[in-house]
């Protein structure tokens, strides 16, 4: 921590997400290594369930973008049918999707 300090904003952040990850990793590999039942599938899940919290933000992300793009729209009543359509589209395409 004391070290993140001293090197500023972004090179401290960068330097707390890798032991982070560092940690993460050497945590996951001691509980496969312990030999309990089932602890093959623990770098797997942990792999997913990264995999899902990322594109889960990656869609919130994008349905905001869509949102603060409308509120420029909502002076002209065709232009915000059109894109009520779009969002409608995308939040049932979007929820089809993901499990």
């Amino acid at each position: 921590m004391l070290f993140s300090h001293k090197t500023g904003e972004a090179y401290g952040t960068l330097v707390l997400s890798i032991s982070v990850t560092i940690i993460e990793v050497a945590l996951i590999i001691s509980l496969m290594l312990t030999g309990h039942e089932r602890s093959e599938f623990i770098a797997r899940d942990a792999v997913f369930a990264t995999v899902m919290i990322v594109i889960n933000q990656a869609i919130g992300i994008c349905i905001f973008m869509v949102a603060l793009s409308i509120m420029a729209f909502l002076a002209s009543a065709s232009l915000s049918q059109g894109m009520m359509n779009l969002i409608i589209l995308f939040v049932s395409l979007f929820l089809s999707l993901v499990p």
